[in-house]
This record gives structure tokens, C-alpha cells and sequence, in this order.
């Protein structure tokens, strides 16, 4: 679950890290902005900056026609909703700094590059680390020798080591796998301030965390349905739609398809949804036919759900539906002959080997 820059500065000015002043647009900036303003769309993918989502103003005029310019405009798969009006602060140097997982080692690992910014991704090189054990904090020798390594030896080594000590909390107490600050900014009276701050949580720890708020799903209207259902949907620009049972199923036969020449308009991941109602199967229909494919392949490899489950619902969905293109149909698992049964009206063509079915329904797509 990934926090906006807003949400994400609040956690880290309650750890005491120093944050520009500012608020969620609700009307034009307070008296702490008389050096000008920065409005920011609050989006959760990155690149805001370089979309134009961050405005630098000088007028309160200037702030109201940036809002309004990035209210309700679209950034990437986001619409803006909300925006940030802060401070301008007058920065002398940019830095890096970050708490994530070394997923190799397994560890956390704290990040600390002497550039910060848009451009962080080209400095990479530039960065120093440093591994941790979860259960210990990072004591002052390690965070020197992070800022020797770090190349930032003219920062203040008592504010850096508040800055990390603070993140460092921030990662264990959320269970984040990300909390960043980029860029960190050194101010020409010396402060160290966090001019942007992204957090991204641990899903898997949300239990430990009754006050968190339901993770927004990002995407198209489509994917977002799909997410609605049950299932995980990502639409591409092809016209064949692939409803899968799994993600190591569905990446191999995404690969099968585009190998063998197939473009593809939207792949499902079935997940859960296979184990509840028939008509929420149905309503997935209804939305694969919304997309206008040429051709439909149902690949599924069941052990805990049954093949029968899963016709009853697409048999219900063609029936209500009326999708009228060649669908092929490969299953695997508990409940086949029933299935069969079931899919048997409407025409579909069964294959028993997936080779054969992309290959098929690659040609039944073109054929239309």
C-alpha cells in the first residue's frame, strides 16, 4: 500500500523529522508561505515532477490556477483529487535517503545518496548502504561511516543521525517496505528538511494495523473492476482477452500468445474469485465483453476449485451477455465432464494442451 506525500510527511513529522509547512488545499495559502508556494498533485505513482504535478508559485493568484489547472486532471492512470500547498524553501544541497529491503540479503538496508531529486535513478552509483538486523537499531559509528561513504561529510553528523534514527522507526513501526525522502534537503540556514517523502507499506502485516485505510487500486476503470470482483485484470492494447487461473499460469501464457504472433487486449487472473458465486463469474464476463476482443481463451488448472464452478459462471455470463466471439476453452482439474456440459452451447473450442490452445485462439483472433 503505497501513502501520498501528504499522509507520508505526517508520519514523518511525528517521528520529528522536519517537514516545509504546509496544507491540503482547501482555499489559499496561510501567512508561512510569503517566499512562495509549491502545489502538488497527491498521486501515488512517481514522476509527478516531470508530468507536471509540482508547481512552483509566487502569488496566491498563481496557486489558485495551479490547483485548479491540477484538480481533476489526470497523471498517468491517476485522476487528481487532492493537492498540497506548501512552503518554498530555500535549499542549498539535495540529498537521498532511504529505508528499504536488501531483498537478497533479506535485510533492511538504509540508502544514502550526496544527489537527490528527479534525477536520483542516474546517481545510483552514488549511493551508500548500509545492512541492518531488524531487531537493532543503527548506533552512531554506523551512521558515520554511512555518511562517509555517502560522500556528505559537510552535513551535520548529530542531524543526520536523527534523520536515519528516525525513518529507521518509522520503518519498523508502519512494517514498511519503503520509506524514502527525496530529496532530503540541506537549507541555507543549515536545517536538514524532508521536501518529499514516500511510503509504501507491507500488505501482508495489515492485520497488525487496524487503523490503516483501504489501499486505493490503482488503473484503468476495467482493472479496477476486475479488482472489485475478486480478480486482477490488466488491460493492454491488443484483441484477445486470456482469463487465467493463477499468475505463473497467466505470465506463461501471455508469453505463449505473443510469442506465437497473438496481441493481447487484457489478461485476468482468476485468484479467489473462482471460490465464490457463480454470478460475480458472470459479471466478469460482462466486463471482458465491454472490451470488444476478437477471441477469449480460458485456461485453468484447478486443485482446491473445480472446472464446473468456473463454467457455470462463464455459461452464465455468455448467456446474459451474448458475447459472440470464437472463445477456446482449456481446463484442468476436478469437475471437467460437467463443465464440458455446461460450456457445450455456446460453442467454445476445447483443447487439452496449452501449446495448442494459444496457438488456436491466435488464429481464431486473426480469422475474425
Amino acid at each position: 500500500m503505497r501513502l501520498t506525500e501528504s499522509e507520508a510527511k505526517r508520519h514523518l513529522a511525528a517521528h520529528g523529522v522536519a517537514v516545509p509547512r504546509g496544507e491540503d488545499w482547501a482555499g489559499p495559502p496561510g501567512p508561512w508561505w510569503p517566499g512562495g508556494a509549491v502545489v502538488k498533485a497527491q498521486t501515488l505513482s512517481g514522476g509527478r515532477g516531470l508530468q507536471g504535478g509540482v508547481v512552483v508559485c509566487r502569488t496566491r493568484s498563481e496557486v489558485t490556477r495551479a490547483v485548479e489547472a491540477l484538480m481533476g486532471s489526470r497523471l498517468g492512470d491517476e485522476v487528481v483529487d487532492a493537492v498540497l500547498v506548501e512552503e518554498l524553501v530555500d535549499v542549498e544541497r539535495e540529498l537521498y535517503l532511504a529505508v528499504s529491503i536488501d531483498r537478497e540479503a533479506g535485510s533492511p538496508i538504509i540508502l544514502l545518496g550526496r544527489h537527490g531529486g528527479v534525477d536520483v535513478e542516474h546517481s545510483r552509483s552514488e549511493v551508500a548502504s548500509l545492512t541492518l538486523a531488524l531487531d537493532r537499531d543503527p548506533d552512531d559509528a554506523a551512521v558515520e561511516r554511512l555518511r562517509e561513504a555517502g560522500g556528505v561529510e559537510d552535513v551535520d553528523r548529530h542531524q543526520l543521525r536523527d534523520v536515519v534514527l528516525a525513518l529507521w522507526t518509522m520503518f519498523r513501526e508502519l512494517d514498511a517496505e519503503l520509506v524514502e525522502v527525496n530529496p532530503l534537503a540541506r537549507t541555507v540556514d543549515g536545517r536538514l528538511v524532508a521536501l518529499d517523502g514516500r511510503v509504501i507499506l507491507d500488505d501482508s502485516a495489515a492485520f497488525r494495523h487496524a487503523e490503516r485505510p483501504t489501499a486505493p487500486v490503482l488503473g484503468t476503470p476495467f482493472e479496477r473492476a476486475c479488482s472489485d470482483l475478486g480478480a486482477v485484470g490488466v488491460e493492454m492494447d491488443g484483441d484477445i482477452v486470456l482469463i487465467v487461473s493463477g499468475a505463473g499460469l497467466m505470465m506463461a501464457t501471455v508469453d505463449l500468445v505473443t510469442q506465437g504472433g497473438g496481441a493481447v487486449r487484457a489478461s485476468i487472473d482468476l485468484g479467489g474469485l473462482v471460490l465464490r458465486e457463480a454470478e460475480e463469474l458472470a459479471e466478469l464476463v460482462g466486463l471482458v465483453a465491454a472490451l470488444r476482443p476478437r477471441a477469449v481463451l480460458v485456461n485453468a488448472f484447478f486443485q482446491l476449485a473445480t472446472c464446473d464452478a468456473l463454467a457455470r459462471g462463464l455459461a452464465q455470463g455468455l448467456e446474459r451477455t451474448g458475447l459472440d466471439v470464437p472463445i477456446v476453452v482449456r481446463l484442468r482439474g476436478r469437475g471437467l465432464d460437467e463443465a464440458h456440459r455446461l460450456l457445450a452451447p455456446f460453442g467454445v473450442t476445447e483443447e487439452p494442451d496449452l501449446g495448442t490452445a494459444c496457438a488456436r485462439v491466435i488464429a481464431l483472433a486473426g480469422a475474425v
